[in-house]
């Protein structure tokens, strides 16, 4: 049970009362990780945009006729551009609850970054299914989950755990 102090006749959790507070420390890193994502996402639909946009492309991918067709380019392609568009969008949306330090603000960041860790899976394994798909990834193909798993085993814990995580998204 948590231990509790008086505060003007309100019982408060002491983590909450003399805790650190506020968007510094740690949560900078994080503010930043947002940022960074917002921006790389945003490229990423944009430079994702003209496949769905261009028929002589789409068609090049999706047609059964063309050097290029594998049954797998569209399910990926749909697949990729609704998860973009949708961490895009849930990425604005976590900076915005941040900056009003909003108490939903951590499990939102934890949601996404499970999130991203499964999207980058399925993703990983739609690719790895298509031998044109692979040549555009020289390097391991599975780099993306990795970094991923390593962002959810440090950033999961610290928002869980953190006394300024706690004593910041009160609202």
């Amino acid at each position: 049970m948590e231990e509790k102090a008086i505060d003007n006749n309100e019982e408060v959790p002491l983590r909450q009362k003399y805790g650190v507070s506020g968007l510094g420390g740690w949560l900078i890193v994080i503010q930043i990780g947002l940022y960074l994502t917002i921006l790389l996402l945003g490229k990423q639909v944009y430079d994702l945009f003209p496949v769905f946009t261009d028929p002589k492309v789409w068609n090049m991918l999706t047609s059964e006729g063309s050097i290029f067709y594998h049954p797998l380019w569209k399910p990926t392609l749909i697949f990729e551009i609704i998860f973009l568009c949708l961490f895009l969008i849930l990425g604005i949306v976590a900076l915005i609850i941040m900056y009003c330090k909003k108490s939903g603000f951590p499990k939102l960041m934890i949601g996404l970054y499970i999130g991203n860790l499964i999207f980058q899976i399925v993703d990983t394994i739609l690719a790895s299914q298509n031998e044109i798909m692979t040549q555009f990834y020289p390097g391991n193909l599975w780099g993306d989950v990795v970094r991923a798993g390593i962002v959810c085993a440090i950033w999961i814990p610290y928002l869980i755990k953190s006394d300024r995580v706690a004593n910041t998204f009160v609202k």
